[in-house]
């Protein structure tokens, strides 16, 4: 006869898993998977596993793979073949990271030796050119629904 622990560690885990995915907005869930998926063909590529397995020890080559994803994230390598601003850089990035967090595994994007999660340097500088490189962005009014209305009646009157 099972214990009562053995039938309830199943549907606890779905339960912490259905609460995990409640969490967190969908959009968000879906382009973690997207960026991890492009994380994984990059790795795989290069014969390295996703999540690092052997290479601990080796921060300095994780961060060097870091890098070299993010620039192919910025060349548009793994979207419409265009260049992508800084800010879709960091999104990719954080979502490697988060995903190795997910998976309770350190995250490769954080410096351990700072006293509070903060990027490795070489990581901000390159992000950091990126922004200067971008153009920068055009502000754009929100119309007022008036307006809408208004020329959308004048339209049809004439």
């Amino acid at each position: 006869m099972r214990s009562l622990v053995h039938r309830l560690v199943p549907p606890l885990s779905l339960l912490i898993l259905c609460c995990l995915l409640n969490g967190v907005v969908d959009a968000t869930h879906k382009e973690r998977q997207r960026y991890w998926a492009h994380w994984q063909w990059f790795t795989t590529n290069l014969r390295v596993d996703p999540f690092f397995a052997n290479l601990e020890q080796r921060l300095d080559f994780q961060v060097e793979l870091l890098r070299a994803f993010a620039s192919n994230t910025r060349q548009g390598l793994y979207g419409r073949g265009r260049q992508v601003r800084a800010a879709t850089v960091e999104v990719a990035l954080r979502s490697i990271g988060k995903t190795f967090e997910l998976a309770q595994k350190p995250n490769p994007t954080l410096s351990p030796y700072a006293s509070s999660p903060t990027r490795w340097q070489a990581i901000k500088q390159q992000l950091e050119g990126y922004r200067r490189e971008d153009p920068p962005s055009r502000a754009q009014l929100a119309v007022p629904v008036k307006v809408a209305h208004f020329n959308a009646n004048t339209a049809l009157a004439s």
